[in-house]
C-alpha cells in the first residue's frame, strides 16, 4: 500500500478511469472529495470519507467498484465489507445490523458490520438499501451523518476511516451520469429529479443528503469492452494456462462469441462464459506433465472449438 496519499489517489483515478466503472465526470468528483476528506479537510471529518450511492445501470457495478476503491485506497480488494439490506424488510431485522440486546437469543454473535473493528479502513458495501425496513434504513442513514454505528451491546463502530457504497438500482434521466452533491444552483434540479426519483422508489430522502456523489450511468462501452477482451482478458488467461503447460491462440470469432447475447454484455458476463464454457472445453487438453507443452488454437463456430497444434 502506498504511503503517500497522492500516490493513492492518483492511481485510484487510474484505475477507476481504466475500469471505466463510471463515467470520467463522476471519477472526477468521487477523487476530489476523497483527496478533502482523507486530508480531513472537510467540515465534518468524522463521517465516512465518501458516501456515493449507485442508481440505475451504476448498481450493477457496485462490486467492481468496491474493490477497485479497496485496492487503490487501503491496498487490497479483499478489504470490503458487504452488507444486503434487501434481507432486512422487518422492523426487528435490525437485530441482523446491530445485533440482539444483552439477555437475547443470538446477541453475542458476530455481524457484518463488526468486521469494521478489525479492518477500519475498508470499502463499506451497502447492497439494496431501498428495500429494507424504515427502521433499518433509519439506523444507517444515523451512522452516516454521525460516522459511528452502535451495536445493540452498546459497542462504537466508527466509519470515518471508510468509503461507503449505496446501491438503490432504479433508472435516472439525467445524461451526466453522476450528480455531486456538494450544493451550487445549477445542480438543483439534477438533485430535485433524483431526489424524487429514489423518493419513489421508497428511499427515505434524508438518506440521500447524507451521500456525496450519486451515479446512475456507466459509459457506453461496447468497443473498450472488446479492447478489453483482446488486449487484456485474452492475454491474461493465456498467460495462465501457459503456466499449465499449453500455449494457447485465440481466434477473432472468440471475441465475437464472448461479447455476443442478447442480454448486455459487461465484464462479468465474459468471466462466466469462460468459467461455464470454455474453460470446461479446454481443461482436457492439459497435459499429464508440465514439461510436456501443448499449441492449441481455440475457435467458435456454434460451439467451442479448440484444435490441437503441433
Amino acid at each position: 500500500m502506498p504511503v503517500s496519499l497522492p500516490e493513492r489517489l492518483q492511481g485510484l483515478e487510474e484505475a477507476l478511469r481504466e475500469s471505466e466503472l463510471l463515467k470520467p465526470g463522476a471519477v472526477k468528483s468521487l477523487v476530489n472529495q476523497l483527496s478533502v476528506a482523507t486530508r480531513r479537510l472537510d467540515f465534518s471529518a468524522s463521517r465516512p470519507n465518501a458516501v456515493v450511492l449507485l442508481t440505475g445501470a451504476a448498481a450493477r457495478n457496485s462490486r467492481q467498484l468496491s474493490e477497485v476503491l479497496a485496492g487503490a485506497l487501503f491496498g487490497s480488494t479483499e478489504r470490503v465489507v458487504e452488507i444486503d439490506f434487501s434481507r432486512m424488510i422487518q422492523s426487528h431485522d435490525t437485530t441482523m445490523l446491530i445485533g440482539a440486546s444483552p439477555g437475547y437469543v443470538g446477541y453475542s454473535n458476530a455481524l457484518p458490520i463488526h468486521t469494521l473493528l478489525q479492518m477500519p479502513w475498508s470499502v463499506l458495501l451497502c447492497e439494496n438499501v431501498q428495500a429494507t425496513h424504515p427502521a433499518v434504513l433509519g439506523i444507517l442513514t444515523q451512522a452516516l451523518a454521525t460516522g459511528v454505528m452502535n451495536d445493540a451491546q452498546g459497542k462504537k463502530i466508527y466509519l470515518s476511516d471508510t468509503v461507503v457504497v449505496l446501491t438503490a438500482p432504479s433508472d435516472a434521466p439525467n445524461e451526466s451520469g453522476a450528480v455531486s452533491l456538494s450544493g451550487g444552483r445549477e445542480q438543483e434540479s439534477s438533485l430535485s429529479t433524483v431526489s424524487e426519483l429514489l423518493r419513489g422508489g421508497g428511499l427515505d430522502v434524508r438518506l440521500l443528503d447524507q451521500c456525496d456523489l450519486v451515479c446512475h450511468q456507466v459509459p457506453d462501452n461496447a468497443g473498450s469492452l472488446r479492447a478489453w477482451v483482446t488486449k487484456q482478458f485474452l492475454p491474461e488467461l493465456a498467460d495462465r494456462y501457459r503456466k499449465h503447460g499449453v500455449q494457447i491462440s485465440w481466434h477473432l470469432s472468440i471475441v465475437d462469441w464472448l461479447l455476443s447475447g442478447t442480454e448486455p454484455t459487461t465484464r462479468s458476463t465474459v468471466r462466466l462464459k469462460v468459467d461455464r464454457v470454455m474453460n470446461p472445453a479446454i481443461m482436457p487438453y492439459l497435459p499429464a506433465r508440465l514439461r510436456d507443452v501443448r499449441k492449441l488454437s481455440v475457435s467458435y463456430d456454434g460451439q467451442i472449438i479448440v484444435s490441437q497444434g503441433k
